[in-house]
């Protein structure tokens, strides 16, 4: 089977991200998680009518 090399790349990350956030047990470590968790801003511009604060 031929996966193309970007789709590749990203399941390679996914599985390094789930591999490296296990725990020996099978648990998932949360904290490490929020850890690598991107923060991003609130948008200040209504998308669709949906505005945060």
């Amino acid at each position: 089977m031929v996966v193309p090399l970007n789709t590749w790349v990203l399941i390679s990350n996914f599985k390094l991200a789930y591999n490296m956030l296990r725990r020996p047990d099978g648990t998932f470590d949360r904290h490490l998680a929020e850890f690598l968790d991107r923060k991003v801003p609130a948008n200040a511009a209504p998308v669709n009518g949906v505005a945060s604060f």
